[in-house]
């Protein structure tokens, strides 16, 4: 995994476990003290409260994300007073981007108290790049297996990212629904294990100009049949083709031994 904890300032505190790391952050004055940290999916993010009365919101300064229709709040609205003199904040799994706060009290926010949590992703994590530009997604079509994560790049303009129906131009709101603008330049998707074979998206501000996406699903090794699961259908296709080629998962020519162990390290019972 990347770790970095940027712009540490000599009060913060870092204590090291063997699973996660606590990463502490200071209130002083109207300000988050270290401003910026990246972490990782496990790690907790503490906040510590030296004075006044302050609280820890999710969200671009100064607009709460609850009720933008665009994402749900990471976290609750957590009090930072004499008090709640600390607030904490598990980082969740497969949750990866930036993740804005601010203080909402009175004009603190409107005075600079702001923070930034970076979740980084593992360096070994496969990542696909999506580039918006103008009203296109380059690419239009990408190949994705689960534990993968899309990425998306903002390059002018205010847009979304939303699956749900390019015939219909509607958001389903299964997926992912966020925004692509200048102030959300890149946002992230990690492919869940329960992906379909194919997810529709689109810009739902210029959807009717044709700005859409697709994301298909890679197949299972093993899944000969491509339906989706790797299963007695497939196992019958592989030795119909023993010896030939027609049944070959790993890619040397001939269906034999190997094949057979690779399609029942993948056997499921679903997509």
């Amino acid at each position: 995994m990347i770790k970095q904890i940027l712009t540490v300032a000599a009060t913060a505190l870092i204590m090291h476990s063997a699973q996660a790391d606590v990463i502490v952050v200071q209130q002083q004055g109207l300000s988050f003290n270290p401003q910026e940290v990246t972490v990782e999916p496990g790690d907790t993010i503490r906040w510590v409260h030296n004075n006044g009365s302050h609280d820890v919101v999710h969200g671009l300064p100064c607009n709460a994300w609850e009720g933008s229709g665009y994402e749900s709040p990471m976290f609750e609205r957590m009090l930072l007073n004499s008090s709640n003199s600390v607030a904490e904040w598990v980082v969740p799994d497969a949750v990866y981007g930036e993740i804005p706060y601010f203080c909402s009290i009175g004009s603190h926010c409107a005075a600079g108290m702001t923070g930034l949590i970076k979740v980084v992703p593992p360096e070994d994590a496969v990542i696909h790049d999506v580039a918006q530009e103008g009203i296109v997604y380059i690419p239009e079509d990408i190949t994705v297996s689960p534990g993968d994560i899309v990425r998306w790049t903002w390059g002018g303009g205010g847009h979304t990212v939303s699956s749900g129906s390019i015939d219909a131009c509607t958001m389903d709101d299964l997926y992912f629904n966020l925004k692509l603008d200048p102030d959300h330049r890149e946002v992230l998707w990690v492919v869940p294990e329960d992906m379909p074979q194919e997810i529709e998206y689109i810009c739902d501000y210029h959807c009717f100009i044709n700005h859409i996406g697709r994301i298909r699903r890679a197949p299972t090794p093993g899944d000969l049949d491509q339906d989706g699961s790797v299963n007695g259908a497939d196992l019958t296709l592989l030795l119909g083709c023993w010896g030939t080629p027609c049944g070959d998962v790993n890619g040397d020519g001939s269906t034999d031994g190997s094949d057979l162990s690779v399609l029942l390290g993948n056997w499921t019972v679903g997509p």
